[in-house]
């Protein structure tokens, strides 16, 4: 019984460490594999709501959280999800209350802090997020996405000093992530500082912490600038890497 256990405690690890690297794919059986075990427990809704929010369904990860909240009310990585969820299927509301609800019941993850003031963010209420993604930073402050959070909490307030600042500290502790490089460059463009841009393009180039997205920003920067022939080049290079992609440019 314990070696049985044992094994589905590993396998539950393995398919968490999958989707937390984006790999639906390659969780799906893992979890599938659990499904008889695990049946009813908290940690096998968990696992498929996760798969859910990866295949791009979130509606398919509420329905899977919906009977396990109600059995397990104060389960706080269930509450998470659920906002999760709730905010990509544009329920604000649902997704503030769920945020909310998993702060109290557990108030010193970071995370739940951070996703209440995403909700909040999303409900236009940026300076009520500031203290839920300061919290959320300080506990974490390597953690890229709280950080992108706080920053665009900062902008809606019309402070895009401190989000420029806050961004440029997680490009310093994160180097290697893009999405930081990428907000950084899209919160130059919008302060009209192409030329920042540029710059920071060029050195998430240089760093190699660049995606397709800033590939495209780094061509859609050059375009401003009217260096033409460059920015061409340069968008290329990004459909190379994903062709779907549409171009910052018409974003």
């Amino acid at each position: 019984m314990n070696d049985h256990a044992n094994d589905h405690a590993i396998l539950a690890a393995r398919a968490r460490t999958l989707l937390a690297a984006g790999r639906p794919a390659a969780a799906a059986p893992l979890i599938a594999s659990l499904r008889a075990a695990l049946a009813g427990t908290p940690e096998l809704a968990e696992l498929e709501a996760r798969l859910h929010l990866l295949e791009g369904d979130p509606a398919g990860a509420c329905a899977v959280l919906d009977g396990a909240i109600a059995a397990a009310p104060a389960a706080a990585s269930l509450l998470l999800v659920r906002a999760e969820a709730r905010l990509r299927c544009d329920d604000m509301t649902g997704g503030l209350a769920d945020a909310a609800a998993a702060v109290i019941a557990a108030p010193d993850r970071a995370d739940a802090k951070a996703i209440l003031g995403i909700a909040l963010i999303d409900l236009g209420r940026a300076q009520d997020a500031l203290a839920c993604l300061d919290e959320a930073v300080a506990a974490r402050p390597d953690d890229p996405w709280f950080r992108e959070a706080l920053a665009t909490a900062f902008k809606r307030l019309g402070d895009a000093t401190t989000a420029a600042r806050v961004l440029a500290d997680g490009i310093e502790r994160v180097p290697d992530h893009p999405g930081l490089r990428n907000a950084a460059i899209l919160l130059a463009l919008s302060r009209d500082d192409a030329a920042g841009a540029l710059a920071l393009a060029q050195a998430a180039r240089r760093d190699g912490a660049i995606d397709a997205q800033g590939i495209d920003l780094h061509a859609y920067t050059l375009s401003l600038l009217g260096r033409t022939e460059e920015a061409v080049e340069v968008h290329a290079e990004a459909l190379k890497m994903t062709p779907e992609w549409v171009g910052a440019a018409h974003v």
